[in-house]
């Protein structure tokens, strides 16, 4: 990023200190929060100890999420299950070459030979994948509990700095079908590689206000959230900066990105400035392409109470070009401006976009 909100978000945040393997912080209300060193936390009391804690405040993962979490750690588990199994049958290969090694002569010893030599690299191949196997499982247990955004960035570090060792690991090590009651499609290193379809809930039809056209829309859900990481433990329930999508289609056939952009702090306006209208939001594509969109209303931003924020709302119309990228390429991230920072942002949900153009056409499909 070339220039970081954080220059800014550092005169707003608490500087904490450690208490028995504990974090003392101070949230913007003034109160003290204790974080666990596993992320669980409480408001502070008088007669607080490391031995006696009160759980009303203990952070609870939403259900789908922890149930996806879980099925995530059985899917490593079934992959390194798959390795270790592989390992037995390639182990009793070996020994039967060796017996048949040694009562061999000639051109049949040759090949013995060669074959013994291939399944004892195999053998090793196999060793290296069912440990890496069980480090990936050991891993997903240890952040299982972390909230969603730490969640994804950490797993997807851990999946840059172990990348497959070779191509043997995706070709023994494929389920299909369901299996202790998961439903599964391709998966390599326990990994789901196609993912079902999330379901389309809460899509609506309305008139608009000033042309008094039909319009069809998506429900809202969160495209993206990042918290510095050094301010991370500030954030322990949520995201500094989140950010909500939804598709918009018009009677005539214009199509419209809409997002809201909600900061956890009511010094929104004097960390990010305003969100101004025709400023540039650049979507770049894992493919490579860069897609430009260009904000269609000036958006101050306003303090939401029941959010606990500072709230932006900005839209952005899709031409023929941009929605045929977009409908058709996962995100890789997403650059946005506002009239004081720049901020790049990772996406996680990469097929974010092309699902609600599958919900949009699903919606107006019904409709025609």
């Amino acid at each position: 990023m070339k220039k970081s909100v954080w220059r800014y978000a550092f005169i707003f945040v608490w500087m904490p200190f450690q208490l028995m393997g504990q974090e003392v912080i101070t949230n913007e209300e003034g109160r003290k929060i204790v974080v666990e060193l596993n992320g669980e936390w409480h408001y502070f009391q008088a007669d607080d100890t490391s031995e006696a804690h009160p759980n009303q405040s203990v952070f609870n993962l939403p259900k789908n999420v922890a149930d996806e979490n879980q099925h995530r750690i059985w899917e490593s588990k079934q992959c390194a299950r798959e390795f270790s199994l592989q390992l037995i049958k390639d182990r009793v290969e070996l020994v039967d070459l060796q017996v048949a090694l040694l009562n061999s002569a000639g051109t049949s010893k040759n090949r013995l030979q060669e074959q013994l030599v291939q399944t004892e690299q195999r053998i090793k191949q196999l060793e290296a994948e069912l440990e890496a196997a069980e480090m990936r499982t050991d891993f997903l247990i240890n952040i299982a509990n972390l909230p969603e955004p730490t969640y994804a960035r950490k797993l997807k570090k851990w999946e840059q700095d172990h990348p497959p060792t070779s191509t043997f690991s995706g070709q023994n090590v494929r389920f299909q079908g369901k299996t202790d009651g998961y439903a599964t499609t391709a998966l390599v290193n326990g990994i789901l590689l196609l993912p079902p379809d999330r379901p389309c809930d809460g899509r609506f039809e309305s008139i608009d206000a000033e042309t008094q056209a039909l319009r069809w829309e998506t429900a809202p859900t969160k495209f993206f959230s990042h918290t510095d990481s050094t301010v991370e433990r500030q954030f322990v329930k949520r995201d500094f900066v989140e950010c909500y999508g939804r598709l918009t289609a018009q009677q005539g056939g214009l199509k419209f990105l809409n997002l809201k952009f909600v900061v956890a702090s009511n010094k929104g306006l004097q960390i990010f400035g305003m969100m101004p209208k025709d400023e540039l939001l650049e979507v770049h594509l894992l493919n490579g392409e860069k897609v430009r969109l260009f904000n269609n209303q000036s958006s101050n931003g306003d303090w939401v109470v029941s959010q606990d924020a500072f709230v932006y709302n900005s839209i952005y119309t899709l031409g023929y070009r941009e929605e045929k990228l977009l409908r058709n390429n996962e995100v890789d991230k997403v650059l946005v401006r506002w009239s004081k920072v720049k901020e790049q942002y990772e996406i996680f949900e990469t097929d974010f976009l092309i699902q609600h153009f599958k919900c949009l056409d699903a919606l107006l499909s019904k409709e025609n």
